[in-house]
């Protein structure tokens, strides 16, 4: 099984075609090596063959194509010193059921559960910082972005060892003496890592009922509101529009702000 920031990775990408707002796509599948010590094709030119196979709706549209890699890039610390996206979610899982000071005490141990680790608190500050790294190779991540370097960048890496790195900024707010109000800013977006901090928190907290995980509506606002903001560029206005046009079909639940939604 891959590391969990892997493995996020994907399950961020699934969550936007499970929700079709990107077209799917046949992995290749990981490349075998030959077993002969001299084959007579190299084992470059066999490895740029096995993943220069495209199939899927995905492959044919460029600009899902893009989204997938950009969205992988996200994960990457590379990614993240280019300038990759930077997801605000205010008022996340709305009032939380504990006081404030329970929360602060119980968060770290929630984002454990998700593959996170608390980084340096700031004291007498109601803010918390965690992240999640590790490093692959490029073919272990995927299979968009690989291709997308090789395609249509012209730089295959397959072989090439990349830093993954995911940090979430969470701030915290008493709404009462029994609820508390949360916002994380996620450094790359990833949906399912808000659905495992639901069922952690809730554990954590003895939530009842469980705290619900974000609906699709909230995320889609948030992603809009960012690209409206200038934090993510261009390439994920294709995706709002076919939020929009689900939203006209009643079959997205929530509402999405009419600005650049139709650009």
């Amino acid at each position: 099984m891959p590391p969990p920031l892997q493995r996020l990775g994907q399950r961020s990408l699934d969550w936007f075609i499970d929700q079709h707002l990107l077209g799917s796509y046949q992995p290749s599948g990981r490349f075998a090596k030959p077993r002969f010590s001299r084959p007579l094709i190299p084992e470059e030119f066999r490895r740029l063959a096995h993943y220069r196979n495209c199939v899927g709706a995905l492959y044919r549209d460029r600009a899902d194509w893009e989204f997938a890699y950009r969205l992988i890039a996200g994960f990457t610390l590379s990614g993240r010193k280019g300038g990759h996206e930077q997801l605000m979610l205010p008022s996340l899982y709305g009032r939380l059921p504990a006081k404030l000071e329970k929360v602060l005490e119980q968060l770290p141990f929630a984002f454990e559960q998700a593959g996170f680790q608390a980084l340096a608190p700031n004291p007498g500050l109601r803010e918390l910082r965690f992240r999640a790294s590790g490093n692959c190779r490029v073919s272990d991540l995927p299979e968009p972005y690989g291709k997308w370097q090789q395609i249509q960048l012209g730089r295959p890496r397959w072989d090439e060892r990349v830093e993954l790195e995911v940090e979430a900024h969470c701030t915290l707010r008493g709404l009462s003496s029994a609820e508390t109000g949360l916002a994380i800013e996620l450094s790359a977006i990833a949906p399912p890592v808000l659905d495992d901090l639901a069922r952690a928190l809730s554990a954590r907290l003895q939530a009842r009922p469980p705290l619900p995980p974000p609906a699709p509506a909230y995320l889609l606002i948030q992603l809009d509101r960012a690209h409206r903001q200038g934090r993510l560029g261009d390439w994920i206005a294709p995706c709002m529009r076919r939020a929009a046009r689900q939203l006209q079909q009643g079959t997205l639940a929530g509402a999405l702000p009419a600005p650049s939604v139709t650009r």
